[in-house]
C-alpha cells in the first residue's frame, strides 16, 4: 500500500513564502493544508484493514 500525499502543514511547507503559500492553498479543493493527523489516520486505516492490499490512498484534499 502507498499513501499519495498532498500539501500538509508539516515540514518544508513552512519555508514557502506567504503569497506562494496562498496560491498553493487555493489550488487545493478543500482550501486548506492537511494536518499530520490526516496522515496518521490514513496509516491507521490501512493497518486495521486486513483485506486491503496493493492500493494507493490519496491524502491530498482532492488535489489530484
Amino acid at each position: 500500500n502507498t499513501l499519495n500525499l498532498g500539501y500538509h502543514d508539516i515540514g518544508l511547507i513552512s519555508e514557502v513564502p506567504g503569497p506562494m503559500l496562498e496560491k498553493v492553498i487555493k489550488s487545493i479543493p478543500v482550501q486548506k493544508l492537511g494536518k499530520p493527523e490526516n496522515i496518521f489516520n490514513a496509516v491507521i486505516f490501512l493497518i486495521k484493514s486486513d483485506y486491503i492490499t496493493g492500493t494507493s490512498l490519496d491524502v491530498n484534499g482532492g488535489l489530484y
